[in-house]
């Protein structure tokens, strides 16, 4: 008895392994949920999340959507472990929407399936932070001012630094294209740009897919390399143009493969 209190005293003693960590700052979108799901109004309408909402608030799962779901309760034949790439057959049907069917046979293109778009993010960064130690190079990554607020975050804590250039015009609302490609030439070989492929987050600007590819080869063609962030497909137009036209223009500059 007298040695199991002498541990359960040394456990309480003992430092935290956590106690040197601060607590971070408030997420700026999550407070702005907060302050909406607060508001009394009747005639509020929430635009702090890109999701679509009918006349009552409510997200509904579409009947299609519900159809698959039925679907795969039927014909999923198991629970293993998918691997490392997770549903291989899931990234090689989405590349054929997002990339096109020629490119999506190209023996250059891989998919990786991921916990969303944000850990798509950081397995990129962390690919490129592993690939500029290999290569003994040290890329920067360029974000639009404004860029989603984790983006940034996410690049950071990969060790990759982060550089901004202009890309909204408050005074036009609309894309400052100029002006994104006079900053975009002082990215140096080995920098990633991390473009929106469609729904701009934050700001709702889109490319034309002229644009796209210009924004592609800004400046000097063996300098900066295209991130693609594809994380609001279909939620603008129709999927097939909306995406896959610019994916398409923007991967094949012959430049390498355009990252999704």
């Amino acid at each position: 008895m007298a040695s199991q209190i002498d541990i359960a005293q040394h456990r309480t003693r003992a430092p935290s392994l956590f106690a040197g960590l601060a607590a971070q700052p408030a997420d700026a979108l999550l407070a702005l949920i907060d302050l909406h799901r607060a508001d009394p109004r009747a005639d509020k309408i929430d635009l702090g999340v890109g999701v679509y909402r009918n006349e009552s608030g409510a997200t509904p799962i579409m009947r299609a959507v519900k159809r698959a779901e039925r679907r795969l309760l039927e014909t999923q034949a198991s629970k293993s472990y998918l691997g490392a790439d997770g549903d291989t057959r899931f990234t090689q049907l989405l590349a054929r929407e997002v990339l096109g069917e020629a490119l999506a046979a190209s023996p250059r293109l891989t998919g990786v399936q991921t916990a969303g778009g944000t850990g798509a993010l950081r397995i990129g960064a962390e690919l490129a932070q592993r690939a500029a130690l290999t290569g003994g190079h040290s890329p920067r990554v360029w974000l639009g001012d404004p860029s989603w607020v984790n983006h940034a975050q996410i690049f950071a804590a990969a060790g990759l630094p982060v550089r901004k250039h202009r890309f909204y015009d408050a005074a036009t609302r609309a894309l400052d294209f100029d002006g994104m490609v006079d900053d975009l030439r002082h990215a140096r070989a080995g920098d990633i740009v991390l473009l929106h492929g469609c729904c701009h987050n934050p700001t709702g600007v889109g490319f034309s897919a002229e644009r796209v590819a210009g924004a592609d080869r800004s400046g000097d063609p063996a300098r900066a390399d295209p991130l693609h962030r594809h994380g609001l497909s279909g939620l603008g137009r129709w999927l097939g143009r909306r995406c896959g036209g610019r994916a398409r223009h923007a991967g094949c500059d012959g430049r390498g493969d355009a990252g999704l």
